[in-house]
């Protein structure tokens, strides 16, 4: 042990000290020859049955070294044993009953072959199983992800703990399916929750079947998840991006609309009711759009966006509030009603004009203020206009015989008054004056250049019309009858792996007893060789001592002396030593077996097949009876001639 030195710096070893007069004081109590500290726990100590290892009387944690060997003690301080152990950067350790990390050597752990190198470290790449979970290793760290064991596929979780008995897509988009055992199913067939799958050597799903991943159904179908439109046991489903599929809802694809049942398929084939409007669905699901239904006997139109009509005229037919077409109702338009010798015009919605003009099939009407057609002349705002007495037409531009005058209407119907018309005089009642005096004066004849509109000459013929049809298109008429089909199987040989159960065989060894040394050490002392007293190490001391010796009437010599101080004494412990490390032994309860099993290919089932009872026809509807017309036949177009022509610049007549 190394030795303590301490040296009393104002004492002078080898001589005596005499005081000169001796100290009245009381008798101080004598120093004992050596002081004995309370022990400090160091070193490994056992408590309740766990190893702790003390560091200046403080429980140590994490990696520690003892030995030349590599020990992890837990934030509580116990000591890791019979365990894994995998530390923040994916090495991996096993410890021993006994705590030490393998290392520098081969080992079998619960039935596997594993390898440790010169930092304990697990080598090369293995199984291992650690609080019931399995961990792939690789190059001596843990796996993560899709990894490939001898042959078989497996997905790992990023803490590398293994999957099992779930569906999972890797990396490229395929479908696989890891077991019981984590791998993934190949080369075989296998029902999974009550529907058969077939996988290829490459562990990909090849058949078209549901399988429901990450808590929604989604569709295999060439090994992937399937997206957009798909067709299964003949219904309609709409598969997202991520394979999820439509339910529940209503779509709208290229301009059509569907809706979607609670389990996905597309309503088809029938009546459906959302937000209180109704549609109506074909049998490729896709709701009736612009075009008429005939259901129970029934008519129907649907609109653009696909809702039942309803109160409405479709064309030239009355759909009522329930959406049936009322054949019997006539669509108002636009028409003259006569009452009397008088009439008014009533539009399609049941208004009319009052006190105002209206143009109806290209000609002007004037109505009073209660609606009814003005015939004769009528004077608004100070200027007059001729409706004829029978036609009620206004008249328009040009002259006209009315009552046995001639008058002048412009292009607005307008009345001229007081003025000359081509060499024609009007007077104040736009009636024509033949010879007024107005024209007797010395005519001032000027050239001019003068447009001649020479009317349209014309003759009415009878123009025949053919009756107006329109073709409705009959949907055949058919019911549904149920036909039950058998299911479909084949037989098949399933390999049966053995099954058994792992025993742990606890370490054997035995107890001996280790007697330990006492532990001590030396220091240097001054001790009284009157009385032998160990005097301390200061000069406090010493000088309380010599004053002691001073008020007996003593002088006192003193020298240095090696006084051994024990640290910890001698003690037997009981030390298990191990004979035989504790080793897993896999027992084989039940071996490997073929067994011969049914096959369900596809499950008895029962369709729904339409019978036709009547082929779908034509019918062609009459809308309006063929007819014959009084038309105007044009023969010579209206047009305008250039004359040159001297005309009076005082009364504006045309000289001959």
């Amino acid at each position: 042990m190394k030795k303590n030195t301490k040296k009393i710096a104002t004492v002078t070893m080898t001589g005596a000290v005499l005081l000169a007069a001796p100290i009245a004081m009381k008798a101080a109590p004598m120093l004992s020859a050596q002081t004995v500290n309370a022990a400090v726990k160091t070193g490994w100590v056992k408590e309740s049955g766990k190893w702790y290892f003390y560091k200046d009387g403080v429980k140590a944690t994490g990696w520690q070294e003892w030995d030349e060997k590599l020990y992890y003690l837990n934030s509580d301080g116990t000591m890791k044993a019979n365990e894994w152990m995998i530390d923040t950067d994916g090495s991996i350790y096993y410890f021993r009953s006994w705590g030490g990390a393998y290392k520098n050597c081969n080992a079998v752990i619960n039935g596997r072959s594993y390898t440790f190198g010169a930092d304990s470290k697990m080598q090369g790449s293995q199984w291992i199983v650690k609080g019931g979970n399995w961990y792939l290793t690789k190059d001596g760290k843990i796996a993560t992800g899709w990894q490939e064991w001898q042959g078989s596929k497996y997905y790992l979780n990023s803490d590398g703990t293994m999957r099992s008995n779930e569906w999972r897509l890797d990396d490229s988009g395929k479908i696989r399916y890891l077991c019981s055992w984590g791998g993934a199913y190949k080369n075989r067939s296998a029902k999974i929750n009550g529907r058969s799958y077939t996988f290829n050597s490459n562990a990909d799903v090849t058949n078209t079947q549901w399988i429901s991943l990450d808590g929604t159904w989604k569709l295999a179908k060439d090994g992937r998840i399937a997206t957009g439109w798909q067709t299964w046991d003949k219904n309609l489903y709409y598969l997202n991006s991520d394979g999820s599929m439509k339910a529940n809802e209503a779509f709208t694809d290229g301009g059509k609309l569907y809706f979607f049942r609670s389990w996905g398929g597309a309503y088809k084939n029938c009546w459906y009711t959302s937000g209180g409007k109704k549609y109506y669905l074909h049998d490729n699901s896709a709701a009736y759009q612009n075009e008429w239904l005939k259901a129970d006997g029934k008519w129907y139109y649907f609109q653009s966006d696909s809702t039942m009509a309803t109160d409405t005229w479709i064309d030239n037919y009355y759909v009522d509030a329930t959406g049936v077409w009322i054949p019997s109702k006539e669509k108002p338009t636009d028409k003259w009603i006569t009452s009397g010798n008088r009439k008014w015009y009533r539009h399609a919605d049941g208004s009319y004009t009052k006190n105002d003009w209206e143009v109806i099939d290209g000609k002007y009407y004037r109505f009073d203020k209660d609606g009814w057609m003005v015939t004769g002349w009528k004077k608004i705002n100070d200027i007059w206009y001729y409706m004829d007495k029978t036609t009620g037409e206004r008249y328009g531009k040009g002259w006209h015989w009315i009552d046995g005058n001639c008058y002048y209407m412009n292009a607005n119907g307008e009345m001229a008054a007081d003025t000359w018309i081509d060499g024609y005089y009007v007077d104040a009642s736009g009636k024509w004056i033949k010879d007024p005096k107005n024209e007797e004066h010395t005519h001032k004849w000027v050239e001019e250049t003068k447009t001649v509109n020479h009317p349209e000459e014309s003759h009415i013929e009878i123009k025949h019309h053919d009756a107006i049809t329109h073709t409705v298109n009959h949907d055949e008429e058919f019911h549904y009858e149920t036909v039950n089909h058998p299911e479909e199987s084949h037989m098949e040989t399933i390999h049966h792996d053995a099954v058994g159960h792992t025993v742990h065989h606890e370490a054997e060894g035995y107890y001996e007893t280790v007697h330990h040394e006492k532990v001590s050490h030396t220091e240097v002392r001054v001790i009284c060789a009157k009385c032998g007293a160990d005097m301390g190490d200061t000069q406090e001391t010493i000088n309380a001592h010599i004053v002691c010796h001073a008020n007996l009437g003593e002088s006192i010599r003193y020298y240095e002396k090696e006084v051994e101080i024990v640290d910890q004494p001698a003690y037997d412990e009981q030390v298990w030593v191990e004979t035989k490390a504790a080793w897993d032994e896999y027992v084989i309860d039940q071996e490997a077996w073929d067994e011969q099993v049914k096959v369900v290919d596809k499950a008895a089932w029962s369709e729904q097949v339409k019978v036709v009872d009547k082929e779908a026809w034509t019918e062609t509807i009459i809308d309006k009876e063929a007819y014959d017309e009084k038309i105007k036949v044009i023969d010579k177009a209206a047009y305008d001639e250039t004359i040159k022509q001297k005309v009076c610049s005082i009364c504006g007549k045309i000289q001959k």
